[in-house]
């Protein structure tokens, strides 16, 4: 079978490197894994030397039509039979490509969406319907944390399974620090190294980190502080470190690529995210390796300490607690490590690569076997058609308020007449909701209906220009002059083709905006196989 796995990501993340490893380990369990990216990703490169066949796109944003028509046509002709969406705006895309195979009558994979980040979904109709959407068959949370938050928000609890991400155990497993890695990261002979990796981000905790490392400073420990992750070697955190009278004691890494030796040369590892943490890749790293690991209890941190979390979790954003737990961690070496051992031994086994690739295929089986999607209930909430009707409300004031501007724009804000752009506007938006109806309740066949809708504007064109000529070819101005209506060709011919042109834009758009109504998903769909 085939699995596609999409990411916009344009940058290495944790999530990325996730998805490549469930990519690669379904590939090497007999399954056909491809990857869909953005063109120029570091993902698109990773994925090739992976050996894997990856098909680019732009993911620009959430419902980006012209990637979603892309995948959607690579969907099709690859006969893949499950997507899954690993980031925020790919979901979206990928949304809107399981629309157009609907659409088209075409077959449509099972849809899996990842979610690696506890923070709510936005209130913003568009955003919630992304998670509502009969369009997901699953979503795979990381924590339990994850899972209650999606839950919380909407969607159903039997669409949501916990597949924790996996820590390749190989490549994270114990060794002693390298001098030469130790020296690139400006670690001072003999002293102890204090290290957090992840890339800037407000919500990632730098500046926590940072504050907490005045702190021992303050107290006099002797300790070497490390910023490791893409831009922390950017103005903001060379900012906060002069602010806080760290220079010297604060090596700002920057991106690295060899982070088994970084946190080989760490005495212990941070992870100090104020919120929107899923499951920390760091932390679960740090211990695979027998590294003493203090964290944030945000999300799923305390699923992976288990009953030592008190000890090693401080309250998200408290710099003086994240002080004191380091303090704690440097003072009882040999304990702490001792204690990260043991819980390397628990990341090994719980949280490592095997199970995820393990837990997903049984979810992928799950949803594809028998050729049905989970027998949940539909989606038909208040929300759906709350939605629906704010899409058509909002073409139709865009619309609208786009007819307003372009006829002031040419007509002159000193027009007194207005009947003439009245007349185009209605031309516009009054076929448009006929086509709606036409498609939405009546199904009425399409070009029948547009001839209909032409021959109404064409014969009240007729009736108006032989009531009132002048109303068509110009206008007085407040200076006296004379100035056409709409075009400057004061001809009645550019004016029928305005309102014909109008009326075939208002009922071509009102009748596919009727049929996607008509169509749109309420919830799951049995679905047929190739």
């Amino acid at each position: 079978m085939k699995v596609l796995h999409v990411s916009d990501a344009d940058a290495w993340t944790g999530g990325c490197g996730q998805m490549l490893a469930l990519a690669a380990g379904l590939a090497g369990k007999g399954w056909e894994s491809l990857v869909c990216c953005r063109p120029g990703s570091s993902l698109a490169k990773a994925g090739e030397e992976a050996g894997l066949k990856v098909f680019r796109t732009g993911l620009r944003q959430d419902y980006d039509v012209v990637s979603a028509w892309q995948l959607a046509g690579f969907i099709s002709r690859e006969g893949v039979d499950v997507l899954h969406a690993h980031h925020s705006r790919s979901h979206g895309v990928c949304l809107l490509a399981q629309f157009f195979l609907q659409a088209r009558g075409l077959v449509r994979p099972v849809l899996v969406v990842s979610r690696r980040v506890s923070f709510k979904p936005s209130s913003n109709p568009f955003s919630l319907f992304k998670y509502q959407s009969g369009f997901n068959d699953a979503f795979a949370a990381v924590a339990a944390a994850v899972r209650d938050v999606l839950i919380a928000n909407g969607v159903p609890a039997e669409r949501v399974a916990v597949i924790h991400s996996g820590v390749d155990a190989e490549r994270f497993s114990p060794k002693p620090p390298d001098p030469e890695v130790r020296r690139s990261l400006a670690i001072p002979e003999g002293t102890p190294a204090v290290g957090k990796v992840a890339n800037y981000s407000a919500w990632k905790g730098q500046t926590c980190f940072l504050e907490a490392a005045s702190l021992l400073v303050r107290e006099g420990r002797k300790a070497h502080f490390i910023l490791v992750g893409r831009d922390t070697d950017g103005p903001e955190m060379k900012a906060e470190v002069s602010r806080l009278g760290l220079e010297g004691r604060v090596t700002l890494a920057g991106f690295r690529k060899d982070m088994p030796e970084v946190l080989a040369c760490l005495d212990v590892s941070v992870n100090a995210a104020v919120g929107g943490e899923g499951l920390s890749g760091t932390v679960r790293e740090s211990m695979a390796m027998g590294v003493p690991a203090v964290a944030s209890d945000v999300a799923g941190n305390r699923e992976i300490f288990g009953q030592d979390a008190e000890r090693f979790l401080f309250p998200p954003g408290d710099a003086a607690a994240l002080a004191e737990r380091l303090g704690w961690a440097l003072d009882h070496g040999p304990e702490a490590r001792s204690m990260a051992r043991a819980l390397g031994e628990r990341v090994r086994s719980e949280f490592s690569v095997q199970a995820t690739l393990e837990k997903t295929e049984k979810l992928y089986l799950s949803l594809v076997e028998g050729c049905v999607r989970p027998k949940a209930e539909p989606v038909r909430s208040s929300l759906l058609t709350a939605l629906k009707a704010l899409v058509l409300a909002t073409f139709q004031a865009g619309l609208l308020l786009g007819l307003v501007l372009a006829g002031v724009g040419v007509a002159g804000p000193e027009t007194p007449e207005k009947l003439g752009l009245a007349a185009a506007a209605a031309c516009v938006l009054v076929p448009q909701l006929l086509g709606l109806g036409a498609a939405r309740w009546l199904a009425l066949p399409f070009w029948p209906f547009l001839a209909a809708v032409l021959a109404a504007p064409l014969a009240a064109f007729i009736a108006a220009l032989s009531a009132e000529p002048k109303l068509f070819m110009e206008v007085v101005t407040s200076d006296g002059g004379m100035s056409p209506i709409l075009f400057p060709d004061p001809s009645w011919k550019w004016t029928a083709l305005f309102w014909l042109a109008g009326a075939a834009v208002g009922g071509a758009s009102g009748w596919v905006l009727g049929l996607v109504w008509r169509r749109w998903p309420a919830g799951p769909m049995t679905r047929p196989r190739h």
